[in-house]
């Protein structure tokens, strides 16, 4: 595993901070057959230093055959491309914000934004 995989960027990404994990998998139509439920939310900030290659577009609503769930979709979903977000590139591109796991932290910070 890499050592700095707790700041390095996924593949995807969103602008939207949820509550559940229940709420997140409508949103972005996350199957369980693609992430099994229970795995906890990954929340990272940062800021973009230059210019990237991405493709933004909404999500479009599945069907799980294993629980029989439709999954809504709907929200807006980005998608890095040029593999910017593996090391040692993702430094060229993002700076992370330093944020901890602990989405309590996170999500305080946000609001004071507002």
């Amino acid at each position: 595993m890499n050592a700095n995989f707790k700041d390095q960027p996924g593949g995807w990404m969103g602008e939207v901070l949820f509550n559940t994990e229940e709420e997140a998998r409508q949103a972005y139509a996350i199957l369980p057959e693609f992430k099994k439920p229970g795995y906890e939310l990954v929340i990272r900030e940062y800021v973009v230093k230059k210019p990237i290659k991405a493709r933004i577009r909404i999500v479009n609503g599945l069907f799980s055959p294993s629980n029989g769930v439709t999954y809504k979709g709907e929200e807006i979903q980005i998608q890095l491309l040029d593999g910017v977000n593996y090391e040692p590139a993702w430094r060229e591109y993002f700076e992370h914000q330093g944020f901890t796991d602990d989405t309590k932290t996170v999500r305080k910070y946000l609001k004071k934004l507002k």
